[in-house]
């Protein structure tokens, strides 16, 4: 099963380093300009899986992909939301392929979303 191996959601850090279920590292960076996720420990180098500005229709995409995964507990001091629902999304992932998928499937209803409302 995927884990978090640490995380950070306060003043001046927003990030979450997780292995997947097949020992995949997983970093996620949150700030106010840029989303990131990347197949890495640490964040500085390995191949960037998602790289987005955070848009309240990047918001709803990921809103919309989370509620149709499985529940997963994530600890209750993470409250940025999109840190938590890209947790949400990288744990229910088994491989980066996996996740890949997914961070896909969320940026093409973030398209379509900003299509129905442009």
């Amino acid at each position: 099963m995927s884990e978090i191996v640490n995380y950070r959601d306060g003043m001046g850090q927003c990030w979450a380093r997780i292995d997947l279920e097949n020992g995949d590292p997983i970093w996620i960076s949150v700030t106010k300009h840029s989303v990131m996720v990347k197949k890495s420990r640490v964040g500085f180098f390995g191949k960037k899986l998602l790289s987005e500005r955070p848009t309240p229709y990047f918001f709803e995409s990921l809103i919309r992909l989370t509620d149709s995964l499985k529940e997963i507990n994530i600890p209750s001091d993470i409250q940025h939301p999109a840190l938590r629902r890209l947790i949400h999304i990288t744990l229910a992932s088994k491989s980066t392929d996996d996740l890949s998928e997914r961070l896909e499937y969320a940026m093409n209803l973030k398209m379509e979303l900003e299509n129905a409302y442009n």
